[in-house]
């Protein structure tokens, strides 16, 4: 599975939206730019990660492990 992929799973299954998102990281991370992460089109920066894993409540590891 892709690690895009893999993090949308986890927003879905949290029931959040790529907005809610957005609105959560303080606006650091976009919608689109979620978007592309999700989709593998863009790889996060340490401070996208930093975020998302503040959001999520998961460590790095858990949320973007390693292939």
């Amino acid at each position: 599975m892709q690690r895009g992929n893999a993090l949308k799973k986890i927003r879905l299954s949290r029931f959040m939206t790529q907005e809610e998102i957005y609105l959560k990281s303080r606006r650091k991370i976009s919608s689109s730019r979620l978007s592309k992460i999700e989709r593998g089109v863009v790889i996060p920066n340490k401070q996208d990660k930093r975020t998302l894993c503040r959001i999520f409540k998961m460590s790095e590891a858990e949320l973007f492990p390693k292939d």
